[in-house]
């Protein structure tokens, strides 16, 4: 089951944090996501590595609704959740051969989830090629009720 915790337009911006109890929850399309439009992700996921096929699945999925910019947080794992959306794109082929269109991720071990919450709202800007369609920003908290709720918290206090 996937629930909304903060909806909120800003900075020209629609901001969403889901809680979504399982991966399998973002398995079936996000209906907040605008159709044909793009999106930017920003996962905390720290159980991430129990879940690898599910994740593999969720991510192509992600791709395939416009996810075009994707920040991770895992606390000390977001960097092989980050490896494995990037070899996704690649393999995937969900890019053109050109750096107006290139889907980004990034990677937030280092930083506290206040810090990686203050890049998903002030820093992660999709490429050219999509600035036009990307209107949903969306951090979502996989598992763990209160880290999603601490996700909010983070999030919402950079909107305030």
């Amino acid at each position: 089951m996937i629930r909304t915790l903060l909806e909120r337009k800003q900075y020209g911006r629609r901001y969403r944090v889901l809680h979504a109890s399982t991966v399998w929850d973002l398995l079936s399309p996000l209906e907040c996501i605008e159709q044909g439009g793009r999106f930017v992700a920003f996962f905390v996921a720290p159980d991430w590595p129990n879940e690898r096929q599910t994740w593999i699945q969720v991510a192509t999925s992600l791709l395939k609704q416009g996810l075009c910019y994707c920040c991770v947080w895992a606390n000390g794992n977001a960097e092989g959740l980050h490896d494995l959306i990037d070899r996704i794109i690649i393999d995937g082929r969900f890019y053109e051969d050109d750096d107006r269109s290139v889907i980004m991720t990034t990677w937030h071990d280092r930083d506290g989830l206040a810090e990686a919450a203050f890049f998903f709202v002030h820093c992660a800007e999709p490429a050219a090629a999509y600035e036009s369609l990307c209107h949903d920003w969306i951090a979502i908290g996989v598992g763990d009720s209160k880290l999603a709720i601490d996700t909010m918290k983070a999030v919402k206090a950079q909107l305030d």
